[in-house]
């Protein structure tokens, strides 16, 4: 499941933990039941949802079309 022009995580603080994936910065959202992955140096967040099983081959392939079409921003995180 992948969606677009959601609100800032709450989860995203001034010492979370970033992945970086085909040059986009991601954010885990754990306790799911899913690998939930946020994009957050975009200028929407683009929220991922995939089964847990799924491997790091269709986050690689969602982050590759997110950089293509989304500039990169600085993270916008709470002081």
């Amino acid at each position: 499941v992948l969606r677009c022009g959601l609100g800032r995580p709450a989860e995203l603080t001034a010492t979370s933990r970033l992945l970086g994936v085909s040059g986009v910065q991601f954010l885990e959202l754990a306790g799911l039941g899913t690998g939930t992955w946020v994009a957050v140096d975009r200028p929407v967040y683009v929220v991922v949802a995939l089964p847990p099983a799924s491997g790091s081959g269709p986050l690689q392939q969602i982050a590759a079309v997110i950089a293509k079409t989304l500039p990169r921003r600085e993270v916008d995180v709470p002081h």
